[in-house]
C-alpha cells in the first residue's frame, strides 16, 4: 500500500497547502485548514513541539558550554525531552486519524482518456514521529471514451499528475498505472463512463515535493518535458 508522506519540516502541514491554492476547474476544497479543523489542530501540535523542542535544545547547548555543566538539570532537560517525544507523538497519532475522511482539492486538464470519478479523499493517517503525518489518499477514475487496452500493456495508459506550490511553480511530477504492471494481465475492455474497480493511491513525498500545495493531472506530454 503505497503512503503518501505529510511533512511539516516547513512549518506547514501538507493537506492545509493543497487547499491553500483554492479551487480548479474540477476541484474539491475539502475543509483543510480552517479553523478548528483536524488539519489546524495537527499543526497546532507539531508547532507546540517544535517550540518547547528548541527551547530544550537551547538550554542543553548552554549547559553543555558550561564550564562545571549541571548534571542534575541536565538529568532532567533529558528525561523532559524523551517525555516531550513521547507525548508529541500521541497526541499527533490521534489528531492525524482525524483526518481520515478529508477530501483534498484537485485540477484536471483537459483531454485526459479519464475524469475523476470520485474525490481524492485520507483513507488512513498516523503519526510519522513527533513532526510528520503519514497517510493514505484514494480516488477512482472514470472512463470518457470507450478504450481498449491491450493484453499485457500497461505503460500506454498512466494517469500523470504534478504538484504546484502556491505561486504556480511545478515542484514535482509522478504518474500511477490504472490497468497494472503485469505482462500478463488479459486484455481489458472498457465503456464510456465506466468506473475503474481499483482505486489508485496518490504517491507524495514531502521532502522531494516541499511546498507542493495542488495536485494537477496532466497529459503524458507534459509529464514528460517535465521530467526531462
Amino acid at each position: 500500500m503505497k503512503k503518501v508522506l505529510y511533512s511539516v519540516l516547513c512549518g506547514v502541514l501538507a493537506v492545509t497547502l493543497f487547499a491553500a491554492c483554492g479551487g480548479g476547474s474540477s476541484s474539491s476544497a475539502g475543509s483543510a485548514g480552517k479553523a478548528g479543523s483536524p488539519t489546524s489542530e495537527v499543526e497546532g501540535i507539531i508547532a507546540d513541539y517544535q517550540a518547547e523542542d528548541i527551547e530544550i535544545q537551547q538550554k542543553l547547548e548552554k549547559l553543555a558550554k558550561a564550564e562545571k555543566p549541571d548534571v542534575a538539570e541536565l538529568t532532567k532537560l533529558a528525561e523532559r525531552k524523551q517525555q516531550l517525544d513521547k507525548d508529541s507523538e500521541a497526541k499527533l497519532d490521534a489528531a492525524a486519524k482525524k483526518l481520515v475522511g478529508m477530501e483534498l482539492p484537485y485540477e484536471l486538464s483537459e483531454g485526459l482518456f479519464y475524469s475523476i470519478a470520485s474525490p481524492l479523499t485520507v483513507t488512513e493517517a498516523y503519526a510519522n514521529g513527533k513532526e510528520a503525518v503519514a497517510a493514505v489518499i484514494s480516488f477512482r477514475i472514470k472512463i470518457n471514451e470507450p478504450l481498449t487496452v491491450a493484453k499485457g500493456e500497461s505503460t500506454g495508459y498512466p494517469v500523470c499528475y504534478k504538484y504546484v506550490d502556491a505561486g504556480g511553480n511545478v515542484v514535482g511530477a509522478s504518474l500511477k498505472y490504472p490497468f497494472g504492471m503485469s505482462p500478463n494481465r488479459e486484455a481489458v475492455e472498457l465503456k464510456a463512463e465506466q468506473v475503474l474497480d481499483e482505486e489508485l493511491k496518490l504517491s507524495y513525498d514531502m521532502p522531494k515535493y516541499g511546498g507542493a500545495c495542488k495536485v494537477v493531472f496532466i497529459s503524458k506530454e507534459e509529464y514528460d518535458t517535465l521530467k526531462k
